[in-house]
């Protein structure tokens, strides 16, 4: 599922997109590939009070990938957006995987509880990530679990994440990732990571993050804040 409807030839068939481009799915449905969302516009989904799953399985693949000239804007409305997303091969696979350095950043903004399970444990040179935003801004109005496993983890403890938001001092660029809702994380990795240029995660709500560390170099941390700011549990003063 791109985005574009000229791309799109089964879903337009198939009465999914509506006359504004809007992808709307009247009942619980699945999408799978080894990139099962991959945009090439601007894209809106709306599943209003269903369940939206979204597996893939591969090798340097994601769930939902908004990169490179894809659009710059994602908007999905659902009651659940399940997303599961794992790999057969060393390499790097996400839930949900938006921006890049070199392009436009983008916008992700998800109105649904969501669930991620996200995992590649073959060989030790694995990137995971349940959500990770590199120069994009990524909401999600509701509550997030994920279950993340880099199994013996990838070239450092910065590999494997559940939430990972990084920027680029060098390329000006930075993320943020906010939670409105609470979060239930299980990682073999890190829970909540910022890596680079002031890019910040802010869960506006609370939960629990458990970290089993099974990694080769050892390290991780359930928060971990690399030239970046993470808020959890916190009533920040005029948004900051």
């Amino acid at each position: 599922l791109t985005g574009d409807k000229e791309k799109d030839n089964e879903y337009l068939m198939g009465g999914v997109i509506a006359e504004d481009g809007t992808y709307k799915f009247t009942e619980a449905s699945d999408i799978t590939a080894v990139s099962a969302i991959e945009t090439a516009k601007d894209l809106k989904i709306d599943a209003t009070g269903k369940t939206l799953t979204v597996n893939t399985a591969g090798t340097d693949s994601a769930a939902i990938k908004i990169l490179n000239d894809g659009g710059s804007k994602v908007d999905i409305n659902a009651d659940k957006l399940v997303i599961k997303s794992s790999s057969e091969y060393a390499g790097k696979n996400s839930g949900i995987y938006a921006g890049d350095w070199n392009t436009t950043k983008k916008a992700v903004n998800i109105n649904s509880n969501v669930e991620i399970t996200a995992a590649n444990t073959v060989g030790s040179n694995n990137y995971v990530y349940g959500v990770l935003a590199s120069n994009a801004d990524v909401t999600v109005n509701g509550n997030l679990k994920a279950d993340v496993d880099g199994g013996k983890g990838g070239y450092n403890h910065t590999s494997d994440s559940a939430i990972m938001a990084q920027g680029s001092s060098y390329r000006k660029t930075s993320s943020t990732i906010t939670v409105n809702g609470d979060v239930d994380i299980t990682a073999n990795g890190n829970g909540l990571h910022t890596n680079g240029n002031g890019s910040v995660i802010t869960v506006n709500g609370g939960g629990a993050i458990t970290v089993n560390d099974s990694s080769s170099y050892g390290g991780y941390a359930a928060l971990r804040a690399g030239n970046g700011t993470i808020n959890m549990n916190v009533a920040p003063e005029n948004g900051k």
